[in-house]
Parts: C-alpha cells; sequence; structure tokens
C-alpha cells in the first residue's frame, strides 16, 4: 500500500509540473512552440535475471523448450526541452525462465507494472548545435511498482511455490507488489512530424526477491528487463519545427529566419520592380537618343515634327510651341482674378493635377513649355508658382502636396527646358484659398504669376 501511494505522490508531481506548464505557455507571447506531447505502443521480449534464471542478459528465448517471452507497453510522454522529459509508462509480460543444473526449475510468471521515468536526450546534449535531427537516442531513469503472479515448478513440473496464488498454486488471488527502480536506453528514428520509430531496452530492479516465487537469503534482488521496437506518435499542428526531442530551431533563430525569408522575398519584389524599370529607361532613352533629323532634342521615332525649324522650342513631342511674345504685351498690361492676391502684376494659366498627386500630366507640360518659352525670350520676367489643393485630407497633409505640387512645377522647368531656378519662386497654401467650392479638381492646381 505504501508503495501505491508512493508513486500516486510521484504521479501527482509529474501532473502538477506539467499543469504548470500549461499556465505558463498561456503567459506567454503567442509564438509557434514545438510539439512535445506524445504517446508510444511497443512490443518485444521479456527476460527475468535471478535464482532462476539464465545469467546472460538480453537473451530473448530459453534453452526450456526454446520459448520466446512476450511483453508489450505504452508511454505517455510530455518534454520540457530538447534536454528533459517526463513519462508515464505501463506494461504487460507474460514469461517464462529456467533455472541452469541437471533437474532444472522454471517459473511462469505474469506480470504488470506502472513506471514514472525521467528522460534525459543523450543525442541533444551530445551534439547540441545540430539541429532537426532525424534521430534521437535517450537514457530513461524512474520509479515503479510491478504486480505480479508466479508459480515456481520443478524439473517434473509440480508446483514447489508461488506469488499471488493460494491452495498449493490452484488458485489466483491478488497480485503481489514490489519497488523497482528503472535504467534504459532508447533510439528514436523520425519518420515525420508526427511519427517516429523506436527501439528500447531496459533493466528493472526490484526490491524483493520474491518476483520468482523463490527467495534466497544470499543472492541479489529480482530483475526483469525489456527489449523491444514500437512506434510513436506526437500531438501537435505545428509543421514548422520537430517535435523537441529532436532538437528543433531556437525559437530567436527561427524568427530571424523567417524574417530573412521575408526580406528575401521582397528583395525578390523589388528586384522585379526595378528590371521593369529598366525596361521604362530603355523606352526612354530611345526616345531622347535614337535619330534626330531635325536636331530638336526627340528622337524621330517619337517626334511629331520631324522637320522643326532650326532653333525652334519644341515640346515632349518634338511640337513647335508658337511664340507668344505678343501674348506677354497683352498679359503685362491686364489682371487675371484667380482668387489669390499674391501681390503680382499678371497671373498665367494654371496646370491641374489628379487627386493626391503631383505628377504633371503631358497637357501639364504642354502649359510649362510655353511658360518656358515666354521666360526664355523674356529674360528680365519671373514667375511665382503657387500650389494649391482640394479640401479633401487634413489641413497639414495638404499643405504638403501643396509644396510638392509647386516645385514639381519648378524642377520640370528648371530640368526640362533650363529655366534658371533663381527667376522662379514658390508659395504653398494647401486647401486655404479654393477658388471654387465646387467641382474640388478646380483646386488641385499650381498657379503661375508674372513678376516684372
Amino acid at each position: 500500500m505504501k508503495k501505491i501511494i508512493l508513486l500516486s505522490a510521484v504521479v501527482f508531481l509529474a501532473s502538477s509540473i506539467l499543469a504548470q506548464e500549461t499556465d505558463d505557455k498561456k503567459t506567454k507571447s503567442s509564438q509557434s512552440k514545438p510539439n512535445s506531447w506524445s504517446v508510444s505502443l511497443n512490443g518485444g521480449s521479456t527476460q527475468f535475471y535471478g535464482d532462476v534464471g539464465t545469467n546472460i542478459y538480453y537473451y530473448p528465448w530459453f534453452p526450456a523448450e526454446g520459448e520466446i517471452s512476450y511483453s508489450v507497453f505504452g508511454t505517455f510522454e510530455k518534454n520540457f526541452s530538447p534536454f528533459y522529459g517526463l513519462r508515464i509508462r505501463g506494461g504487460y509480460a507474460d514469461y517464462s525462465s529456467v533455472s541452469s543444473g541437471s533437474q532444472p526449475n522454471t517459473i511462469e510468471s505474469t506480470l504488470f507494472d506502472i513506471y514514472v521515468e525521467n528522460k534525459i536526450y543523450l543525442s541533444n546534449i551530445l551534439f547540441p548545435e545540430v539541429y532537426k535531427k532525424k534521430w534521437a537516442s535517450f537514457l530513461t531513469v524512474g520509479y515503479g511498482i510491478p504486480f505480479y503472479r508466479t508459480l515456481l515448478k520443478d524439473y517434473e513440473d509440480n508446483i514447489i511455490g508461488w506469488e499471488g496464488y493460494s491452495d498449493n498454486g490452484e488458485t489466483k488471488e491478488s497480485f503481489e507488489t514490489a519497488g523497482s527502480i528503472s535504467v534504459g536506453i532508447g533510439v528514436r528514428l523520425r519518420l515525420s512530424q508526427q511519427f517516429a520509430l523506436s527501439a528500447e531496452a531496459s533493466i528493472e530492479g526490484l526490491n524483493s526477491d520474491k518476483l520468482d516465487a523463490y527467495e534466497n537469503p544470499l543472492s541479489e534482488y529480482d530483475k526483469y528487463g525489456y527489449t523491444s521496437i514500437g512506434v510513436v506518435y506526437t500531438f501537435g499542428k505545428n509543421d514548422e519545427q520537430v517535435p523537441l526531442e529532436y532538437n528543433p530551431v531556437p525559437s530567436d533563430e527561427l524568427a530571424m529566419k523567417k524574417k530573412l525569408d521575408s526580406l528575401g522575398n521582397e528583395l525578390a519584389k523589388l528586384g522585379k520592380k526595378v528590371d521593369g524599370i529598366d525596361d521604362e529607361v530603355e523606352q526612354l532613352s530611345a526616345r531622347w537618343n535614337g535619330p534626330d533629323a531635325d536636331n530638336d532634342g526627340i528622337a524621330d521615332s517619337y517626334d511629331k515634327e520631324p522637320n522643326t525649324e532650326p532653333g525652334a522650342m519644341v515640346n515632349h513631342n518634338g511640337e513647335t510651341i508658337k511664340d507668344f511674345t505678343e501674348e506677354i504685351e497683352n498679359m503685362t498690361k491686364t489682371e487675371v482674378e484667380t482668387g489669390h492676391n499674391p501681390n503680382t502684376s499678371v497671373a498665367y494659366e494654371s496646370i491641374f493635377f489628379a487627386l493626391n498627386s503631383s505628377y504633371i500630366t503631358s497637357e501639364g507640360m504642354k502649359k510649362l513649355a510655353k511658360i518656358a518659352q515666354i521666360m526664355n525670350k523674356n529674360k528680365d520676367v519671373k514667375f511665382k508658382i503657387i500650389g494649391s489643393t482640394c479640401e479633401l485630407a487634413s489641413k497639414e497633409y495638404n499643405k504638403d502636396l501643396s509644396e510638392r505640387r509647386a516645385k514639381a512645377a519648378k524642377e520640370k522647368l528648371v530640368e526640362r527646358y533650363g529655366i534658371d531656378a533663381s527667376r522662379l519662386m514658390i508659395e504653398f497654401i494647401g486647401e486655404e484659398k479654393p477658388l471654387a467650392d465646387k467641382p474640388l479638381y478646380i483646386n488641385r492646381r499650381a498657379d503661375f504669376y508674372i513678376i516684372k
């Protein structure tokens, strides 16, 4: 009874550890954890070591009639790290053994046992830097209780001793029990994330000399052993990590690998975009660098006026921009109402933008070409560029957008048409001074004012 209470206490302690582990998992951040719970089923042979038995360890059959003693056991396991786990093992064995001598005695025994065992993963202790192993070797050390019935017979098959029987071995009674310490070794071969093959061998040493129903005060306590093979199933849905016993990649390294893989994917996407940009650049290069018969800077294949007069100013399609000298004369005499009061004398036509954009359309480029021609023919003329937006979005964002629109127009005039940047001033007012309430696109623009 004391042995049963002791084993129950060990099981309770193990359950408490497992419960604590579960609670700890709930408090940690949600992160992919390696699978750590498993069950196994093993079958093989059993061998008895005692007064009525062989002295050859792991000899799987016995001289008497060449019989093999069969056994089966199952385990329920929890691994806490790649180096340590805990398991409960329960087994059944039905075995026989024979003593040496010319008139040997034999035993026939039925045995159930249950053990709580520590598992120490030797493969991960010896090779900690080898991750995602295909195999795992381990050492088991534990304590348990065998429950057994045994008949001892002489060489003429007469019952001369018994345990767990009465009436001279004729009537079965309750199983006898003993305390036992188990030591074993094993190896597992991983077949997949869930399944593995297992091979184990163990020795169970009792604190009793009655397992063979023969007590000899001069001999050691009885022992029995298992040799077995089996199948292991690991619970869990984590397909990224191998189970703990096969030394998975540490979580921080795995997270870093995921980041690197993600970065690699992003770089691959960026590379495709760069390839696309290269194609566009080649097209633009062909547009500007191909054969140009009229020397207006536009390749003949894109030039809508391939015979432009020498020295004429052209737009981006190679079309001649007409002379606006007369318009300048008229504009300097007449003020135009735009809704702004920039303290300048003359306003020129505006360029318009799409929603949330500072990209200048081809129509806008035509207007900029006209402004460039005006400035090239009137070296004393300066322009103020005022960027505006509609009321959509926040005031801070619209202020920034209007600045980008004014700067975009200035940069085109400077870079495309060679206008001196000092002759262009910018101002940005966001949504502050709309020209009209509707339609909103009227306010998405940049205005140009001539400054004399």
